[in-house]
């Protein structure tokens, strides 16, 4: 067994003592005699559920998923495909566009094309831009664009079906590049089972150089190397919206790509599940994209997911859909309720400000400072843990900052979606002007202030001394965590200059 084998196998282990450990702190958190300012308790308690929310999700799906087992059907249709590519029909690779600068769509252009498997390759562009289209005639692939830009990325895509005539395709994001196998991994899942309705495969962010595009690659890893494959075992994987296979029958049996929201990839993926049709994700790397390289283009890519998120959750629960399986019901809802962790992460910030300021101290607990610490160590502990262990490796500070930093996004999406907040589309590839790098990280910059102000009022102030050093502890890294993602939201004082991730940004 080699060492990601050995990994997995200790996998179900490490995540029920990560549980005991949860529920060990949970058995004191919730005892009523250590409520201590009502208010802050409060909101350690929504926070807190939040969390054990998100993280009881994940490592319960992990670890109740059955292993995936070897499918000779698939593979019987690999070889049939190999030797007899006409088996497939008629198959289309679309590449979206939106204004994003040439050099980087070339390099996918290229690759799209050059897919090891009779195709035919279009050039989406709702950019509407004559560059793209001599790009796309000099590179022998078609192009298309449609006379506006109703229903974004979608209302692009179901143009597109309207005039190309496939039995299946596969969408690539601008910045997403296939690999050659790309058809002959998926198009076998199509073949071999008639109710499957589109293949995913995962989104491997490669420019890593960049601190921000690096922390967004490695909080990615998880989620596709366990959470994606673990949600497939219960027909529950759901597209990303690049580097998957559709099969054209089903899209068309409920009208095509969901053009009603910026987050159209879960949403197709939710109605096809609803309509009965199955999804496949294919855990091989079989293109490779680029991540957000800029504090602003990252923020507006959260905010983007988190709409959909909350679009789902309010408009289209899937609690409430007879026709999901529970395990279904279950596995979207613990997807939809990531977003929730912006507010988790807000409060976490907020709490020690409140203790320093206002002396709301959130918990009174019975031993003081060292009752709390033998509860809370534990259930931190096997967080951190259980993270390094899911990605092979003990995470990175850029992860973090990065992960943190996202909660203004999906608190922000969450008003917008309450109150209909109207969103307009604009390329993201421009770079933008110094007083927008300010205004991303307006409400990081302010909880900075305040948490570094706080450190010297509570060195002043505080006589518990148990009590002084954990806040002390608290407000240092929140501090470190703010004061880097401010000083990353400078493109100057990153290690690249940004580049374009996708040219659908939302925008306020």
């Amino acid at each position: 067994m080699d060492t990601r084998g050995k990994r997995q196998a200790i996998t179900p282990v490490i995540l029920v003592a990560a549980i005991v450990c949860m529920a060990w702190y949970l058995m004191m958190l919730l005892q009523p005699a250590n409520i201590g300012n009502p208010v802050a308790f409060g909101l350690l308690l929504i926070a807190e559920s939040i969390v054990v929310v998100q993280l009881l999700g994940a490592w319960i799906t992990i670890i109740i998923g059955p292993p995936l087992q070897p499918r000779f059907d698939v593979i019987a249709a690999k070889k049939a495909l190999e030797s007899s590519p006409t088996l497939a029909g008629k198959v289309a690779v679309f590449v979206t566009v939106c204004g994003e600068p040439l050099e980087l769509i070339t390099e996918t252009f290229i690759a799209a094309r050059d897919i090891a498997f009779p195709h035919e390759t279009y050039a989406l562009d709702d950019g509407k831009s004559d560059d793209v289209k001599a790009l796309a005639n000099r590179l022998g692939i078609g192009y298309l664009r449609r006379p506006d830009n109703a229903g974004w990325k979608a209302g692009n895509i179901n143009h597109a079906l309207q005039n190309v005539e496939c039995d299946s395709f596969a969408i690539f994001d601008s910045d997403h590049v296939a690999k050659p196998e790309f058809l002959i991994e998926t198009l076998p899942w199509l073949l071999a089972d008639t109710e499957v309705a589109f293949v995913q495969t995962p989104q491997y962010l490669v420019n890593r150089d960049s601190f921000i595009a690096g922390g967004i690659a490695e909080s990615q890893e998880a989620f596709y190397s366990h959470i994606q494959p673990a949600k497939d075992r219960f027909n529950a994987a759901f597209c990303v919206g690049t580097n998957v296979l559709f099969r054209t029958a089903a899209l068309q049996e409920i009208g095509g790509m969901y053009d009603k929201s910026r987050s159209e990839d879960i949403w197709t993926s939710l109605l096809l599940h609803e309509a009965g049709w199955k999804s496949v994700f294919v855990p091989m790397i079989l293109a490779h994209g680029q991540a957000p390289e800029t504090v602003d283009g990252y923020l507006r890519q959260q905010f983007r997911w988190a709409s959909g998120g909350y679009e789902l959750l309010f408009k289209k629960n899937p609690l409430f859909i007879k026709t999901l399986t529970l395990d279904q019901k279950l596995q979207y809802l613990h997807t939809i309720l990531f977003f929730l962790s912006g507010f988790s992460v807000a409060i976490f910030y907020i709490l020690p400000l409140l203790y320093v300021y206002f002396g709301w101290r959130a918990m009174d607990v019975d031993g003081g400072f060292v009752t709390w610490a033998t509860h809370y160590a534990p259930y931190f502990g096997m967080i951190i843990l259980s993270t390094a262990h899911l990605l092979g490796r003990w995470p990175r500070w850029r992860t973090y900052v990065t992960a943190l930093g996202a909660f203004s996004a999906h608190i922000s999406a969450s008003i917008g979606v309450l109150t209909n907040l109207r969103l307009q589309w604009n390329p993201s590839g421009v770079v933008r002007s110094n007083i927008d790098y300010v205004k991303p990280v307006m409400v990081h910059l302010l909880l900075l202030l305040l948490s570094v102000g706080a450190i010297p009022v509570l060195l002043m102030t505080e006589r518990d001394a148990g009590m002084g050093v954990m806040t002390s502890v608290w407000l240092v890294l929140n501090s470190l965590t703010l004061a880097e993602l401010c000083r990353r939201a400078i493109p100057a004082r990153d290690e690249r200059a940004p580049v374009v991730s996708s040219g659908y940004a939302a925008v306020a």
